[in-house]
């Protein structure tokens, strides 16, 4: 997912999955409960969400179609940063043990239900 925030606006572009709305505390006793192939589409026709962070702290109001010619503007300039991004080409190795079925389940998922109680942490290039 790439943003860009000038003042109280935040631009998102592409899909942002897994995708939800969580409460002040997070991960908590309803976290396990949420749905990781759900994702909030940013990349449609419109191409891109546009939130005021300001007023709109949870992102629930997409401004992109009210506000399109500001979408519009920043994503010119996103795509104008973009020429000088550093891009990783690193490929790391998943440490889930070998002998576990991980059926559709990331390997970061397994790794933060079975090695770190519930929380995300290192799961590439480890010993478990």
């Amino acid at each position: 997912a790439i943003l860009y925030v000038p003042e109280k606006l935040k631009l998102i572009i592409n899909n942002q999955n897994p995708s939800g709305y969580s409460a002040f505390m997070y991960p908590n006793s309803t976290s396990m409960n949420q749905d990781p192939s759900t994702a909030y589409n940013c990349s449609g026709p419109n191409g891109g969400c546009l939130f005021n962070v300001s007023s709109d702290a949870s992102e629930l109001n997409d401004l992109s179609f009210e506000l399109s010619d500001m979408k519009d503007t920043m994503l010119n300039k996103l795509n104008e940063l973009k020429l000088n991004f550093f891009s990783n080409s690193d490929i790391n190795t998943d440490s889930c043990p070998p002998n576990i079925d991980l059926g559709t389940t990331p390997c970061a998922c397994w790794m933060g239900a079975n090695k770190y109680n519930g929380f995300f942490g290192p799961y590439q290039e480890i010993e478990v």
